[in-house]
């Protein structure tokens, strides 16, 4: 597993637009993955698959549709690999450096040493904020689910992660059942299943949690709790 088969799963599924044109102009551009230290990934027996919920705007104002206005699709792939790269897990004097999501992103691993890697159950945010759960303009959820369909699903069958931590809270098990159809979604040891679940499917054959996220759970004074429960656990 390398950056050259990530790159080939991206050209292929994105091969043709899957957004309509009005959706396109409100939805980012999507999370492309690049492995820091493919080699160590590959050699790591804990290799932590981190997902959150979507990237808020994370790569700028451009659109969905500018990756089909290119004269060139493959060569702009390439470039959304390298920002994934350039961002470096929010490291140095990024602005959500000290965020409860990176510094517990940086807790479970480090992804230098091949330990953990990071994507989101949506691939693409919705005028630079969330895709569900919106008060005004609701965003085309049924559209975005079959843009970005498999495209998780794949990185994970690429990748062989043998974990994942989706820190999606409950409100996005729609997005996980939409990737995941046939997924089990079960409460994990004492917890409730809103607050920590164990997920399973065909292809979640590792272990695999859904969590609140992790700023909820700083507010209520659970994640040290919740990191130490995964660390032993995954």
């Amino acid at each position: 597993m390398n950056n050259s088969a990530l790159r080939q799963l991206y050209v292929r599924h994105f091969s043709e637009r899957k957004l309509s044109r009005e959706a396109g102009e409100k939805c980012s551009l999507p999370l492309l993955m690049n492995m820091p230290a493919e080699d160590a990934w590959q050699n790591n027996r804990r290799r932590i698959l981190f997902v959150g919920q979507e990237s808020l705007n994370c790569w700028g104002e451009d659109v969905y549709n500018k990756l089909f206005d290119t004269a060139d699709t493959p060569q702009f792939i390439d470039a959304l690999m390298g920002k994934y790269k350039d961002f470096n897990f929010s490291a140095g004097n990024h602005r959500y450096a000290n965020s409860p999501f990176w510094r517990t992103f940086r807790q479970l691993g480090d992804p230098a040493k091949g330990e953990i890697l990071w994507s989101n159950i949506f691939k693409f945010d919705y005028k630079g904020g969330a895709v569900l759960r919106r008060k005004d303009d609701p965003a085309p959820t049924s559209e975005i689910y079959r843009a970005q369909n498999t495209l998780l699903s794949e990185e994970i069958r690429l990748l062989q992660p043998t974990a994942i931590i989706f820190f999606t809270g409950p409100f996005y098990d729609e997005a996980i059942i939409s990737e995941f159809p046939d997924v089990k979604i079960e409460a994990f040891g004492p917890e409730k299943v809103r607050a920590f679940a164990k997920l399973s499917s065909a292809q979640l054959t590792m272990p695999a949690f859904r969590l609140y996220h992790p700023n909820y759970l700083s507010r209520k004074k659970r994640l040290d709790v919740v990191i130490k429960t995964l660390k032993s656990n995954t």
